[in-house]
């Protein structure tokens, strides 16, 4: 995937921490995501996911948002100024936060709606699929996966593949995720498949 960000990286969004300790174990924000999607929906798919990560108990902020957002974050806490489709932001054993929360909290993942449109429609599945993917992608980099090096890269989409296949009977083939190429033309990342 492309522009993630690695362990211990960056701070939240703003409001995180104070929604995390109004909620059970997963919120869910729509930072002015252009399209809506269903929470509840969302909800059960990160808990599938934690719960196949070992870390039922924690709390995960999911924020999503538009280009125009992610890429902000995207140069303010990696120096890119691309748009990308996901980014993960560790919080785990932060001490200032565990304390007062109702679960230990193992980070923000936060995803552009609108690059999952587009990657879902380019890659022939839904936009939900896609969703499903890119926060599991963000979830496993909380945990300390890693894409950068080939070999890590194969073991982590061969996880977040083993993972799909707990949330859908069969994952879509199109869900492959491959490694990401940088455009010699456009300076924009593909994924390929």
């Amino acid at each position: 995937m492309k522009g993630t960000a690695r362990r211990g990286g960056g701070r939240p969004l703003k409001g995180s921490e104070h929604a995390l300790r109004r909620s059970h174990r997963i919120e869910i924000g729509d930072t002015h995501a252009p399209l809506k999607v269903a929470r509840p929906r969302l909800r059960r798919t990160v808990m599938t996911i934690l719960k196949s990560l070992g870390r039922p108990r924690h709390g995960v902020s999911l924020a999503l948002v538009g280009d125009r957002t992610i890429r902000g974050l995207n140069h303010r806490y990696l120096g890119k100024s691309l748009a990308t489709d996901v980014l993960a932001f560790s919080m785990e054993g932060l001490p200032s936060l565990s304390a007062s929360l109702p679960a230990p909290l193992l980070g923000e993942v936060i995803v552009s709606v609108e690059t999952a449109k587009r990657q879902a429609r380019e890659h022939g599945h839904s936009l939900h699929e896609e969703l499903d993917l890119l926060i599991t992608h963000g979830l496993l980099h909380l945990v300390g996966y890693d894409d950068e090096d080939p070999l890590e890269a194969r073991l982590m989409h061969e996880r977040e593949m083993a993972i799909l296949g707990r949330i859908y009977a069969r994952p879509s083939p199109s869900l492959r995720v491959g490694p990401v190429r940088q455009s010699q033309h456009s300076g924009n990342e593909e994924r390929q498949a």
